[in-house]
């Protein structure tokens, strides 16, 4: 059985897809209960946006996720991937998500 597709790179599944998903990558179980509610939640707030609630539902989404980015950039000091260089970068980030927040 070949699993490369023409390209040569690996066939997309389902399975291949959520091991690339952080809370899912290191076959940790903690990490992957405390991250499937967290995608649950993220999945339905986004369903909810586009069906139900309007663009003030994807805003809180996106709000909801600035916050849990700010947060864990809090914790660790430094997150270069979505380019928060310190704590006081978070923090400046975590309030504005939260004055959004009640708007």
């Amino acid at each position: 059985m070949n699993n490369r597709n023409r390209f040569g790179r690996p066939k997309f599944t389902f399975k291949s897809f959520v091991r690339n998903l952080p809370g899912f990558r290191s076959n940790t179980l903690w990490k992957k209960v405390l991250a499937a509610p967290i995608y649950l939640l993220i999945a339905l707030v986004l369903l909810l946006g586009l069906f139900g609630g309007g663009i003030s539902s994807i805003v809180n989404l996106v709000v909801f996720i600035a916050v849990i980015i700010a947060v864990v950039a809090l914790f660790k000091g430094s997150l270069p991937h979505f380019k928060i260089p310190n704590r006081k970068v978070a923090a400046v980030l975590l309030v504005a998500a939260l004055a959004l927040s009640f708007f």
